[in-house]
């Protein structure tokens, strides 16, 4: 289980939850999951190369 905490920024302009738990086997894996219920929020939390 991966635990993401969402800083306020991010939660005014996506609108997320500020603590999302979720089964993923990788960081990476967590943020796919989130990008796709709010998209956008992967190109703030990675780098272009991951």
């Amino acid at each position: 289980m991966i635990r993401v905490h969402i800083a306020s920024p991010l939660r005014r302009t996506f609108n997320p939850p500020a603590l999302g738990q979720v089964e993923a086997r990788s960081v990476r894996e967590r943020v796919d999951r989130l990008d796709e219920r709010y998209p956008g929020i992967g190109d703030r939390l990675l780098e272009p190369d991951g």
